[in-house]
C-alpha cells in the first residue's frame, strides 16, 4: 500500500517507531522524556552502590526507560556487588 506521496506505509511505520525509540514519551504522563544520567542505588545483601545510570528520564513523573546498553551499566555494578566478600 502506498501513500499519495509515494512512500510505503511500512516505511512510515518504521520511521514512526524509530522516532519513538529515539524520543520516548513517558508512559505515566505522556510528556517527552530526555536522555541523561541519574544516580541509582543498588543493594545486594547488606552492601549498596550508587552509580550514574544512563537512560531516558521524565522530569514530571520520575519514570525512566533504559535500553539494553543502559542495563549493562547496572548489570556490571550488580555483578561487582555480588563479587565482594
Amino acid at each position: 500500500m502506498e501513500h499519495n506521496n509515494g512512500r510505503s506505509l511500512q516505511s512510515c511505520e518504521y520511521k514512526r517507531r524509530k522516532n519513538a525509540a529515539m524520543n520516548p514519551i513517558c508512559p505515566e504522563t505522556g510528556a517527552s522524556m530526555t536522555r541523561g544520567v541519574r544516580p541509582m542505588t543498588l543493594t545486594y545483601k547488606e552492601r549498596s552502590v550508587t552509580f550514574d545510570m544512563p537512560g531516558w528520564y521524565c522530569d514530571a513523573s520520575g519514570e525512566s526507560i533504559h535500553t539494553e546498553e543502559d542495563m549493562k551499566v547496572s548489570d556490571r555494578e550488580l555483578n561487582r556487588l555480588k563479587a565482594e566478600k
